[in-house]
C-alpha cells in the first residue's frame, strides 16, 4: 500500500513537470512571434520614412536642376545680347576709320607752294614752302570728327495685351403663360325616374298603363313600378384656365474682358 502510494506521488510529480514544459515552451512561441511582429513593424516605418526622404530628396534635385537650366539659359541670351552690341560699335568704328584715312590720303597730295626771289645779283631763288599738298575738305564720309556714331538705342516691342474673361450671366423675368384657355362643360343631370312595366310581357307601359291591359286583356291584366336611373337635365361646369410660369430671356449671356472692355 505504501508503494502505491510512492509510485503515484512519482506519477504526479512526472505529469505537472510535463506540464509545465509544455506551457513554458508555448509562452516563448508567443513572446517570440510578438518580437518578430515589433521588428516588422518598425522595419516597414523605417522603409517608408526612407522612401519619404528619398521621394522628397528627388524632388528638391529636380528644383534644383530646374532653376540651374534657367540660369544657364539667361546667361546665353546676355551674352548674344552683349556679341550684338559689340558687332555694331565695330562697323561704327570702322567706318570713322576709313573717313579718317581718306582725310590723310587728301592732305598729303596737295601741291607744294613755291617762292621765286631776285638777288642783286642776278641769282634767281626758289623756295619751296613745303611737299604737304593742299588739305581735302572734301569729306565722303560725312565725318569730319572721326568719332564713332552711337548705335540708335532698339525700341522696345509693346506688350501684346492678354484678355481676362469674365463670364455675365443672362437677363430676364417670368410671365403667365396660359397652357389651356378657360372653358365650360355642360354635364348630364340623371335622376330615379318611375316606370310602369308590364307583367305578363315586360313592354314599357309607362306612357299608358290601362291602355295597354285593355288592348291587351287576354294576355296582360297586370304592370308593376321599376325606377330607373334617367337623365333629366344638363349642368354646366366652368373650368378655370390652366397657366404657368415662364422665364423669358432679357438680354444673352456675354463674356467680357476686365481689363480692355472686350466683349465675345
Amino acid at each position: 500500500m505504501k508503494k502505491n502510494r510512492v509510485m503515484l506521488a512519482v506519477a504526479v510529480a512526472l505529469t505537472v513537470a510535463m506540464v509545465g514544459t509544455g506551457c513554458g515552451s508555448k509562452n516563448d512561441d508567443t513572446v517570440a512571434t510578438q518580437k518578430e511582429t515589433t521588428i516588422s513593424t518598425k522595419d516597414k516605418k523605417a522603409a517608408d520614412t526612407k522612401d519619404t526622404k528619398e521621394i522628397a530628396k528627388e524632388n528638391t534635385d529636380k528644383q534644383e536642376q530646374t532653376q540651374q537650366q534657367e540660369t544657364e539659359v539667361n546667361a546665353e541670351q546676355e551674352v548674344v545680347a552683349q556679341q550684338a552690341v559689340a558687332a555694331d560699335n565695330s562697323t561704327v568704328d570702322t567706318k570713322g576709320s576709313s573717313n579718317n584715312e581718306a582725310n590723310n590720303t587728301n592732305t598729303a597730295n596737295r601741291p607744294s607752294a613755291n617762292t621765286t626771289s631776285t638777288s642783286g645779283n642776278g641769282h634767281v631763288t626758289n623756295t619751296n614752302a613745303g611737299s604737304n599738298p593742299a588739305p581735302n575738305t572734301n569729306n565722303s564720309g560725312g565725318n569730319t570728327s572721326g568719332n564713332p556714331t552711337p548705335a540708335p538705342t532698339p525700341t522696345p516691342a509693346p506688350t501684346q495685351h492678354q484678355h481676362t474673361w469674365v463670364h455675365v450671366d443672362a437677363t430676364g423675368h417670368n410671365e403667365t403663360v396660359v397652357v389651356q384657355a378657360a372653358w365650360d362643360e355642360q354635364v348630364p343631370v340623371y335622376g330615379n325616374v318611375a316606370h310602369a312595366i308590364c307583367n305578363q310581357c315586360g313592354a314599357d307601359i309607362t306612357s299608358d298603363p290601362w291602355g295597354h291591359l285593355e288592348a291587351n286583356i287576354e294576355t296582360c291584366w297586370a304592370y308593376h313600378t321599376e325606377y330607373v336611373q334617367t337623365q333629366t337635365g344638363t349642368q354646366t361646369v366652368h373650368h378655370d384656365a390652366v397657366t404657368e410660369q415662364r422665364w423669358v430671356q432679357d438680354t444673352p449671356a456675354y463674356d467680357v474682358c476686365s481689363g480692355c472692355g472686350a466683349t465675345k
